[in-house]
């Protein structure tokens, strides 16, 4: 089971009617998905009960195509919710596939050699290393590996503090889950995708750097 508001909570957003090309029709409102009796692919929503009557919808998750190449991301993230959130957006969208979610930097370099992930999520304010530091010890150890760092902060100095570490590019958590998909694809083949709030604080800085020479 997974909660709806677990889900909004997760992500910021108020409405959640498309996640990710997972579920085809969520309403918004408390409730949960359930799975289904027929197949792995079935879910339902329940909603709290109004006037006595309890309204359910069943909707359908696509199948992943065999053929389809898979991402393997790694999560890491103190929060229980947004990471067990990202898991399981990740593992029921068709090409993504959630190789590892950690609380720390130290736990997901344990377990770094096994996972062998192809993008890494990292949230910065981790306890003990924070995101920065745990994607320097990254990249100092796996320079190969995309990290992409997914925060609430949106700081100029954490901004380029990050893409000094050797993150590929900057996503705030408020962002929907079909556009963070789309920036996990973006960054697996080259890209440097960015929040447009971040991206605009970037331009306004080399805009700025430009005036002083």
């Amino acid at each position: 089971r997974f909660s709806v508001n677990c889900l909004r909570r997760c992500f910021r957003i108020n409405d959640i009617s498309f996640v990710c090309q997972i579920v085809r029709d969520i309403c918004p409102g408390s409730g949960r998905l359930i799975q289904g009796p027929d197949s792995d692919h079935q879910w339902a929503i329940s909603k709290a009960p109004e006037r006595g009557h309890f309204p359910r919808r069943t909707v359908t998750l696509t199948k992943p195509d065999d053929d389809l190449p898979i991402t393997q991301v790694l999560i890491v993230d103190d929060d229980d919710e947004i990471r067990n959130g990202l898991r399981w957006i990740l593992d029921k969208t068709p090409g993504f596939k959630c190789v590892g979610a950690y609380p720390a930097c130290a736990d997901a370099l344990k377990n770094l050699d096994n996972d062998l992930p192809d993008v890494i999520l990292m949230d910065i304010g981790l306890p003990g290393a924070s995101g920065i530091e745990c994607t320097r010890q990254i990249k100092r150890v796996f320079p190969s590996v995309t990290v992409l760092m997914l925060t609430v902060y949106a700081e100029e100095d954490k901004i380029f503090e990050s893409l000094r570490a050797g993150a590929v590019g900057y996503i705030l958590k408020k962002t929907p889950p079909a556009e963070l998909l789309n920036a996990i694809r973006e960054a697996e083949k080259g890209g440097a995708p960015m929040s447009g709030e971040v991206a605009r604080k970037v331009l306004n800085y080399f805009k700025e750097d430009a005036r002083k020479d």
